[in-house]
């Protein structure tokens, strides 16, 4: 994935290709760019932001990341019909959950997993969901 540097510097690269990511334990990334000669270079690049074309993140985001559109709207489950409305995107170290607030006011978790998710209906802005029996209930 190619991205570019802002704001530019001089003496270094414009622009770069992901070699490899390395995930830290503390949350952070270390982040190694074909196009990145040297230490020298790496370090004028200190502070940089890195700017990537939107589609070529789509398919690779985790799940949560594509979820942040999602606050605010309605979840709708296609067996029990409307749950509530999308307040918060908790993170976790094994998996994401949507913090839902019912129409009674009760908080609920739903993990946030692929296979629950059958689609969006952004018009609308409401997130189609079939969650296992009981889930709410928890």
């Amino acid at each position: 994935m190619e991205v570019a540097f802002v704001p530019p510097q001089i003496d270094a690269p414009r622009r770069a290709t992901v070699a490899s990511v390395s995930l830290r334990g503390d949350g952070t990334a270390t982040v190694f760019f074909d196009g990145v000669a040297d230490a020298g270079a790496a370090s004028r690049l200190v502070g940089c932001s890195c700017l990537v074309r939107r589609a070529e993140v789509a398919d690779r985001l985790p799940l949560a990341a594509q979820a942040h559109p999602w606050l605010g709207w309605q979840m709708v489950d296609a067996q029990m019909g409307p749950v509530g409305q999308i307040s918060d995107i908790q993170e976790g170290p094994a998996q994401s959950r949507l913090v839902v607030r019912t129409d009674a006011g009760r908080e609920v978790l739903v993990p946030l997993v692929e296979e629950f998710i059958v689609g969006e209906d952004e018009g609308n802005g409401r997130l189609l969901v079939q969650l296992p029996a009981g889930l709410l209930d928890l």
